[in-house]
């Protein structure tokens, strides 16, 4: 199946606006090529299957919210850790400065650990991968305004844990 000759010249203008709806979200052009391809992948393989679709453009929309939600699941499961040694060579400190900041760091980990694993996934979006809080939404199928909430509520859980 040719799909030039379904589509015509509205397949590079498809092609196009996919890889731009990918990188508005994410703003990061590898990865942004990376979305547009699975979505892309993801609707040949259903056509190629002889999928009956009704409304072209609202399922193919739909299966790309989908593959960007699904990728941001994906993307997020990856850990990200910093070392004492890496905040020392990029910040410029002394070492009775790192061993202040390494004790600090120490009790703020442990306060987080102490927080449920939803809480501490949601911190972790927000603090150290810097999500908005509609991916955040987004990625843990809930309102926006409950993500505001447990943020709000976390963090002055973990202010009063260490002070």
């Amino acid at each position: 199946m040719d799909c030039k000759k379904i589509f015509g010249e509205e397949l590079d203008e498809l092609i196009e606006k996919v890889y731009l709806y990918s990188y508005k979200r994410l703003r990061n052009k590898p990865d942004a090529e990376d979305l547009a391809q699975d979505i892309l992948t993801e609707a040949l393989t259903e056509l190629r299957k002889g999928r009956e679709i009704h409304s072209f453009y609202s399922w193919f929309w739909t299966l790309a919210h989908n593959r960007f939600c699904a990728f941001l699941s994906k993307k997020n499961k990856t850990p990200h850790t910093i070392s004492i040694e890496e905040v020392c060579d990029t910040a410029n400190i002394s070492v009775d400065d790192a061993l202040l900041m390494q004790e600090e760091i120490s009790e703020l980990h442990y306060a987080i650990s102490r927080l449920s694993a939803q809480h501490r996934e949601m911190v972790e979006m927000f603090y150290v991968r810097e999500m908005k809080i509609s991916e955040i939404a987004c990625a843990l199928n809930i309102p926006e305004g409950t993500v505001k909430r447990r943020l709000f509520d976390m963090k002055n859980n973990l202010k009063s844990k260490i002070k």
